[in-house]
C-alpha cells in the first residue's frame, strides 16, 4: 500500500482519505502506517471539536424529527382520546382539500394505543394539517436556533460551564443541552 497521508481518528487511522485501519499491532496495515509515522510520515489529527459538532447537529435533527411524529390528539368520543400519528410524509391537507365538503373520511387514530378507524370530516382532518404545520414550523425554527447556538460555540472563544469555571471549545460543544428547545 502507497501510504501518502494519515489521520489519527479514535478508533484507528484514516489512510489517504479512503483507508479505515484499526488500532491493532496485529493487523500488518496498522504495522505499516506506525513504519510510515516513525520514518517521519506527518500524522493528522482528527478534529473533533467539529466531529462533535456534527454529531451533536445529528442529535438536534434526530429530536426534530421524533417531535414531528408525535400524536395529535384529534378529538374525544363518549369520553376516549383519539390520537392521529402524524407522519411527516404525508400530506395531510392535500388529503383534506381533495375531499368534498360534506364528506368525511376514514382515518387510523390510535386510542388506549390500539389502532382505530374513526370519522372525521374535512374541517377535522384540515385542523390536524393545520396543528401540524404549526408544530413543524416551531420546531423547525426552535431546531436552527439550537443549531445556530452550537455552531457560535466555536466563534465566541472564551467558554464556561454552569459554575463557572473556565472549559475547552469541545467541552462546550459536549455539554451543550439540545432539550434547551423545549424547556
Amino acid at each position: 500500500m502507497k501510504i501518502e497521508t494519515v489521520k489519527e481518528l479514535e478508533s484507528g487511522y484514516l489512510v489517504n482519505e479512503s483507508i479505515s485501519i484499526p488500532k491493532d499491532p496485529l493487523n500488518r496495515d496498522y504495522a505499516e502506517v506506525e513504519k510510515w509515522i516513525a520514518d517521519g510520515g506527518k500524522l493528522e489529527k482528527e478534529d473533533l471539536l467539529q466531529k462533535t459538532i456534527q454529531n451533536k447537529q445529528n442529535e438536534i435533527r434526530s429530536l426534530r424529527i421524533n417531535i414531528l411524529s408525535e400524536n395529535i390528539l384529534v378529538k374525544t368520543i363518549d369520553g376516549k382520546s383519539y390520537y392521529v400519528a402524524t407522519d411527516p410524509e404525508i400530506n395531510i391537507f392535500q388529503s383534506a382539500i381533495l375531499m368534498p365538503n360534506d364528506a368525511t373520511r376514514l382515518w387510523g387514530c390510535y386510542v388506549d394505543g390500539k389502532k382505530e378507524l374513526i370519522e372525521l370530516t374535512k374541517l377535522e382532518i384540515l385542523s390536524i394539517a393545520h396543528h401540524y404545520e404549526e408544530r413543524k414550523n416551531l420546531q423547525y425554527n426552535l431546531c436552527d436556533l439550537r443549531r445556530s447556538d452550537v455552531e457560535s460555540i466555536t466563534i465566541s472563544g472564551s467558554y464556561k460551564d454552569i459554575k463557572g469555571n473556565k472549559i475547552t471549545a469541545l467541552e462546550a460543544v459536549q455539554n451543550f443541552d439540545i432539550n434547551k428547545i423545549y424547556e
